[in-house]
């Protein structure tokens, strides 16, 4: 059993759970909305309040630290102040989800090579500081990236890896940000309206929020995770799905590991950007599931989209609502404006609470889904017992060479570009996107097509699990190219979209038709997090078949090593 214990959070509506709960039961009228001007157009976007901020974490604000840095320390101590001398630091592990951590640094040009742009350096610096003695791990999986988090930190639990973790995360709005999301026209002019009939897009917002993971009761706050899932569209990289079926098969499996059944949910809380394609396909969703006729609710309404904080925000203000017995209304909302009617109000409600489901999805076709309750109840057993991995296959892609099986199939002294678009025309695939990837897409795509190839793989029943040290930071580098000095034409969506580690899986999703999961982290190389993670999906027995591997890129710099595995 996975308890939830102390929680904290800090987001542009306040500096504390209090705060930001007693906030949107008002309508967030002491907000800290500003406007952001571009292209002769002003979009709302929720700031936190830096200068009271800064006053109140005073006492324990670090001065070497960045400010996203502070903000992660202040809620993980929050979190940890919650619980006293019940938990010992050294045996508590942390977990960071964030899409874009320091990428405001990029702003500065001479901080291209700076070591806090990479994640991991950034995680550990602040579990070190904490006092933790164990590696932090690091997850970047787009905007599921805080549900990701939540799911892998009480799978550790259940398997008794784990007996203690903070799941932490988060995001703050930088020019790099803002500007990606701006030329994918996503951005609305006013305050988004989540599932409304009037609804043009997505209000970015600033947060971050902490919170503890236990198998310990004593420090249970009454609420407790029952279940999760992961999933991909295998549709589109940067659009939902038009049917659903990818978060259906999410929302789905995670009410199957719950052990509840669908009409014991009190309430679904969804991811609710307020776009019009994402809302319509979570509508499709549910009505796929069979939830159409329960209760829903959006929040980016009172917050803005936090990005890799959002599903940790979020689903603090789930858990609020689950111990006051409130729904809360849907901020922006008046009509239904999905194709499937949803059950949805723009008031507060007083409910007797039980139960509820959260979901996100984002950029790279990735979904999540978790269950929370009240109380103690009985959950699948996903215990980890022996097992034989066999390896099916494997492929490694480096310094020209590909080695299939230890064998090599191609070598080159070409340049990288050169290189992999001979790897890729040997492959005879009439994939014409590819040369529309970045470079660590290239790199991904070649080596999965590689290591798949003549496998016949179950769509729903593989899982990919990857990792590497740079994240998307090549990319990044040229993303911020891309808008400096560049107001009239503004930022390419083109590359925008691949500043994220994902968006590689989700090519290869595409290409195989994968819908298993898919977790991307960030960690060094001789980190076995990742890998242990990979394993330990099979042997729960949640897939039959797992990709894992390493695929970095930076600066012409390129090491892929995948391997296909299931149990013997």
């Amino acid at each position: 059993m996975t308890y939830i214990g102390p929680m904290a959070m800090v987001t542009s509506q306040g500096l504390s759970v209090e705060e930001n709960w007693a906030s949107l039961l008002h309508d967030c009228d002491n907000g800290n909305w500003q406007t952001k001007n571009t292209h002769g157009r002003s979009y709302p976007i929720g700031r936190i309040d830096r200068d009271r901020f800064s006053e109140i974490a005073s006492v324990n604000y670090c001065k070497d630290f960045t400010i996203l840095e502070n903000l992660l320390y202040y809620v993980i101590v929050g979190v940890l102040d919650g619980v006293g001398q019940v938990i010992e630091r050294e045996k508590c592990r942390l977990i960071i989800s964030t899409t874009k951590g320091n990428i405001d640094l990029l702003a500065n040009p001479s901080t291209n090579s700076n070591d806090e742009l990479y994640l991991d350096v950034m995680a550990q610096k602040i579990s070190s500081r904490i006092g933790f003695s164990k590696r932090a791990i690091v997850i970047s999986n787009a905007c599921i990236s805080g549900l990701s988090s939540l799911i892998v930190g009480s799978r550790l639990i259940e398997v008794g890896d784990e007996d203690t973790i903070i799941v932490a995360g988060g995001d703050l709005i930088s020019d790099f940000i803002f500007s990606g999301f701006e030329s994918f026209k996503s951005l609305s002019t006013n305050l988004c309206r989540p599932y409304d009939s009037m609804r043009d897009g997505l209000t970015l917002g600033e947060g971050v929020g902490a919170i503890l993971l236990t198998n310990d009761k004593r420090i249970s706050s009454g609420v407790s995770i029952l279940g999760g899932s992961i999933s991909n569209d295998a549709n589109h990289i940067s659009g939902p799905s038009r049917t659903g079926d990818g978060l259906s098969l999410a929302i789905n499996r995670a009410i199957s590991e719950s052990g509840i059944k669908k009409e014991q949910l009190s309430f679904v809380n969804m991811h609710g950007t307020a776009t019009l394609f994402n809302d319509e396909m979570e509508s499709k969703a549910l009505a796929l599931s069979g939830l159409n006729d329960i209760s829903v609710n959006g929040l980016k309404g009172y917050i803005g989209h936090t990005l890799g904080g959002a599903g940790i925000i979020e689903t603090i203000l789930c858990i609020k609502q689950l111990q006051e017995n409130i729904l809360l209304g849907t901020e922006g909302y008046e009509l239904c404006g999905c194709s499937i009617p949803l059950v949805i109000t723009k008031e507060h409600q007083s409910l007797e609470m039980q139960a509820c489901l959260k979901t996100a999805s984002g950029f790279g076709g990735c979904n999540a889904a978790l269950v929370i309750a009240k109380g103690d109840r009985s959950v699948s057993d996903f215990s980890r017992g022996g097992f034989a991995v066999k390896e099916i296959s494997s492929c490694s892609v480096y310094d020209g060479k590909i080695l299939k099986d230890g064998a090599a199939i191609l070598e080159s002294k070409d340049s990288f570009a050169l290189f992999i678009r001979e790897a890729f025309k040997k492959l005879d695939s009439p994939n014409m996107k590819f040369y529309k990837m970045d470079d660590l897409s290239k790199l991904g795509y070649v080596t999965a097509s590689y290591l798949l190839l003549d496998q016949i793989l179950p769509s729903e029943d593989t899982a990919f699990v990857l990792w590497n040290h740079s994240s998307s930071l090549d990319t990044d580098i040229r993303h911020n190219e891309t808008i400096i000095g560049k107001e009239p034409t503004g930022a390419s969506p083109s590359v925008f979209v691949y500043t994220l580690p994902n968006i590689v899986m989700g090519e290869v999703a595409i290409r195989f038709g994968i819908k298993g999961e898919n977790t991307f982290f960030i960690q060094e190389d001789n980190d076995e997090t990742a890998r242990e993670y990979g394993l330990s999906l099979l042997s729960s027995g949640r897939f039959k078949y797992v990709v894992i591997g390493k695929c970095e890129y930076f600066k012409e710099k390129y090491s892929a090593e995948f391997k296909l595995i299931s149990i013997e």
